[in-house]
């Protein structure tokens, strides 16, 4: 009869690999492709007569989309001078998930560059370097430097200076290198009873001898010069 109900029997072999209603059957597979004739079916009616087995076509398992649900960066910020890297790290939940590919972006290539989270400090400034995956995304906020170049050497011009009491000569300072970052020169007396300095020029007090001290802006750097203060010529 046209109504008449049957029970489908799947095989793969000689192994039963499924049963159920004719129109829908649940065959746990593993995802690939399966040739014709891999799976062979027999219909069985209410009174438990078997139809004869017939090869079911080719069959391709596709594997099961698993969504992502989240993505995080080994590291919410990074600063760094200009001309270095950082590497960052997205990773992405969870871990069985079907794509993982990951999307790298800069808000600024100006600041700074990022190709498979290899991130380049191209110019001062700050710059959010983005990983995307499967619509979900996480930044890092990056800082970008102008690298400190430090005073090396500090050279004071001339080396020994000779002055009356009341008048004045005047030193320079050659910091080196010539890019340091900061060239400022702090500039002291040994003796300011005997002589005293303002940006370079010194100016004689009373007659004896008194060391000029040029000083980096860190501390860490100086350079010397010797004055002598003779008395004022007679007359």
């Amino acid at each position: 009869m046209a109504d008449e109900k049957y029970t489908l029997n799947v095989f793969q072999g000689d192994k039963q690999v499924g049963t159920g209603d004719s129109a829908k059957v649940h065959v746990d597979l593993e995802a690939k492709e399966y040739p014709a004739g891999t799976f062979t079916g027999e219909l069985v009616n209410a009174e438990g007569a078997k139809s004869k087995r017939f090869d079911f076509p080719a069959v391709t398992v596709v594997p099961k989309t698993v969504a992502v649900t989240g993505v995080t960066m080994s590291q919410a910020t990074a600063t760094g001078d200009i001309g270095k890297t950082v590497v960052l790290t997205a990773t992405v939940a969870p871990e069985t998930a079907t794509d993982k590919t990951v999307v790298w972006a800069s808000s600024d290539d100006k600041i700074a560059t990022v190709k498979d989270g290899t991130v380049t400090f191209v110019a001062a400034g700050t710059a959010d370097i983005t990983a995307t995956v499967g619509g979900k995304s996480a930044t890092t906020k990056v800082t970008v430097k102008t690298p400190v170049v430090a005073v090396t050497k500090i050279t004071l011009d001339p080396a020994t200076a000779s002055v009356e009491a009341g008048k004045t000569v005047a030193l320079t300072a050659k910091v080196e290198p010539d890019n340091a970052t900061d060239k400022t020169v702090a500039w002291t007396s040994s003796d300011d009873k005997i002589a005293t300095v303002k940006d370079g020029t010194v100016t004689g007090v009373v007659a004896g001898e008194a060391t000029i001290t040029g000083t980096s802006a860190d501390g860490k750097v100086t350079g010397t010069a010797t004055v002598t203060v003779t008395a004022p010529a007679a007359g």
